[in-house]
């Protein structure tokens, strides 16, 4: 009976890719004068051979695959100087397949990576497994090579550490192993890496300093990302008792025990990210009673305006008390105003001063008093005890410049009267 041909592929692979070089081979039996013919698809219609197809022998071969090779082959024998022909062989299909694109992927997905942080690049071709995998960072043409912190895992290139060095676009392409398959390369993924930012802290309001029983918020940020949560310290980690809203610290009812150094810290939420810690803030906490104190020292400066206004009215009218009594120690004369100011002369027609003797400050208050001479007036009723006592015209000035003239000499705010004797 006529033999059957045997139809084989060299190699066996499946699918090809475009540019593969392919082999065919047919055999009858063990004799050797055999010739043999080539058909695809279509049962009547034999091969023939053009440019990357050509039949030697027993083989038919296809030196670089592509698209139109793809179909179902058949051979037959014919043995020379004689009228048989083998039975056709069984079919054979060649699948050829354009070159895959490597498919890029980064985990986790974020695009902005800060210092420090883990990526991982994945890449992957079709469904086969004998892939291998080259990765390309900025320059197509160089590789990049496995360093401390980069390694190459199967499919994955893994940075275990970013740093701002890793910042750039990467590529990778696939290779199948034992066949000279390259596959087109991915497309790119920008990597982006910053440096950890800095914490930024205010307060609000901005006063200084704060006074027991005032409510002071600060306020925390890092960049324009909004998952951050934040973390406050207060000279040693987090302090408890106030309350903390999202980005803000808030102290109700300020207390002494709330003075120090504050300073706040951001982490990224579901990551592994913590800012540096922003600048320092000082919160200086005050007891009320100095507000006391001061408002005391501005009630002596009224009281003491009302007795220079008494001293005029005591002049300028017959019969009406005296001057407060002078009491002299040595060089100087001291008088008690009120309770809380006492006037003290040095010589005559130098500087009085008015010192505040009852309260907590112990900042003088000062009036300059021009002192001409110590004769006594005999208009003016005699006072018990009144050997030392000197009487004198005051004649206020406009404090507006009186404060303009001293502004200008640097002195302090203060009210002047001037005191000419008679």
């Amino acid at each position: 009976a006529l033999p059957r041909a045997t139809l084989t592929v060299e190699p066996k692979w499946r699918p090809l890719y475009t540019g593969e070089t392919v082999s065919l081979k047919c055999g009858v039996d063990s004799l050797s004068n055999w010739k043999y013919v080539w058909y695809k698809d279509q049962i009547q219609m034999a091969v023939s051979q053009t440019a990357g197809h050509n039949v030697t022998g027993d083989r038919y071969s296809i030196t670089a695959a592509a698209e139109s090779d793809q179909g179902q082959y058949w051979c037959e024998g014919r043995l020379e100087g004689r009228k048989v022909t083998s039975q056709r062989s069984a079919s054979i299909t060649l699948t050829v397949k354009a070159l895959p694109r490597a498919t890029l992927t980064v985990e986790p997905k974020w695009r902005l990576l800060y210092t420090g942080e883990t990526v991982s690049l994945k890449c992957g071709v079709d469904s086969l497994s004998n892939w291998k995998y080259v990765w390309f960072k900025d320059q197509l043409q160089m590789a990049v090579s496995q360093t401390a912190g980069h390694n190459v895992t199967g499919d994955r290139y893994n940075i275990t550490a970013a740093a701002e060095s890793d910042q750039g676009q990467y590529w990778c392409e696939g290779r199948l192993e034992g066949r000279k398959v390259t596959s087109q390369r991915s497309d790119s993924i920008t990597l982006t890496v910053k440096a950890l930012p800095r914490a930024t802290l205010t307060v609000e309001p901005k006063w200084r300093p704060l006074y027991t029983g005032e409510t002071v918020t600060l306020k925390c940020g890092v960049d324009s990302l909004s998952n951050w949560t934040y973390v406050w310290y207060k000279d040693k980690p987090q302090t408890a008792g106030h309350n903390v809203t999202g980005d803000r610290y808030s102290i109700t009812a300020a207390a002494e025990s709330d003075q120090g150094q504050y300073w706040c810290e951001g982490r990224l939420e579901g990551r592994n990210v913590t800012s540096q810690r922003s600048d320092s803030i000082t919160l200086t906490v005050k007891d009320h009673s100095i507000m006391a104190v001061t408002l005391g020292a501005g009630s002596s400066l009224i009281a003491f305006a009302l007795i220079l206004i008494f001293f005029m009215k005591c002049r300028r009218n017959r019969g009406l008390p005296c001057l407060p009594r002078l009491r002299s120690h040595g060089s100087s004369v001291q008088t008690q105003l009120s309770p809380a100011v006492q006037m003290q002369f040095s010589p005559v027609g130098q500087t009085a001063v008015l010192n505040q003797t009852a309260g907590p400050s112990s900042e003088p208050l000062y009036s300059q008093i021009n002192v001409t001479n110590k004769r006594r007036r005999r208009d003016v009723p005699e006072c018990e005890g009144g050997d030392d006592v000197v009487y004198s015209d005051l004649v206020l000035d406009d404090k507006e410049t009186k404060k303009k003239r001293n502004t200008e000499r640097g002195d302090k705010e203060v009210v002047y009267s001037t005191v000419r004797t008679g």
